[in-house]
């Protein structure tokens, strides 16, 4: 028996005080109560900035969407602060263009 690969990659930078995690490419949107589990953790424990990289996936559901416009208004209620990373040219980058969410939440293009 093979343990199932985590759905998310993370590690904290302590100069920034921001959390970095990057989905993998697999994320399914039933993975994201796992790491809503994860985020509300460290919430609670006082990190209020995250880094959510999604440059890996290749699509991005309307659940999954909902998800990460529910995490920003998590951390902003408690002052903090959600930055997406997208690769350039991908659908999730115009995704974010498209719906506008680009102007809601801190978006980083990437190469």
């Amino acid at each position: 028996m093979t343990a199932e690969p985590k759905p998310f990659l993370t590690r904290y930078n302590t100069e920034t005080e921001t959390m970095i995690v990057e989905l993998v490419p697999e994320f399914k949107p039933e993975d994201w109560t796992i790491f809503s589990s994860f985020s509300r953790k460290h919430i609670a424990s006082g990190v209020l900035r995250w880094d959510l990289n999604l440059g890996k996936l290749f699509f991005m559901s309307s659940p999954l969407l909902g998800s990460v416009i529910g995490l920003n208004t998590f951390l902003r209620t408690r002052q903090g602060a959600l930055r997406l990373i997208v690769k350039e040219g991908s659908s999730v980058a115009n995704l974010m263009h498209l719906s506008k969410l680009d102007q809601i939440v801190e978006t980083q293009v990437v190469p």
